[in-house]
């Protein structure tokens, strides 16, 4: 292929790619997302919008840059991973207990309530497996 049909590709590619993100989204939103809303009802969602929100506040220390700097660095070197990854997994870890323990402190200090506090450490557990999962993705 040459450079113009890359390009062309590629951004043929980008366009479809936004055209089902613009067709996705309002139907999850306007149907899925609204149909969750009335089963669960406003109180029990609107806790679990807080927990997620709250968690979501955090989700930058799970990753610090790991991901993208493995990506980076096995593109240019196919030896990087061999010899780091058992380097990479103990941060992640640290990075992933980090996030826990802070999480929990900041919502023991807000007051928030045990129902709260358990929802919170599903989604928690959620972002740390969510983040595991990208890591060993971007490899």
């Amino acid at each position: 292929m040459t450079a113009k049909e890359n390009k062309t590709n590629f951004l043929s590619n980008l366009f479809l790619l936004n055209l089902l993100n613009l067709m996705i989204k309002p139907i999850w939103l306007l149907v899925v997302d609204r149909e969750v809303q009335l089963i669960l009802g406003p109180h029990e969602y609107g806790m679990f919008y807080r927990a997620f929100n709250f968690v979501f506040l955090f989700n930058i220390l799970l990753d610090l840059g790991i991901n993208n700097y493995t990506s980076k660095e096995q593109a240019s070197n196919a030896n990087f991973v061999p010899l780091h990854l058992k380097t990479m997994v103990y941060a992640k870890v640290l990075l992933a207990v980090v996030f826990f323990v802070l999480a929990t402190i900041i919502s023991k200090q807000l007051g928030h309530n045990t129902q709260l506090r358990s929802i919170l450490y599903l989604l928690a557990g959620y972002q740390i497996v969510l983040g595991f999962f990208q890591f060993f993705r971007s490899i």
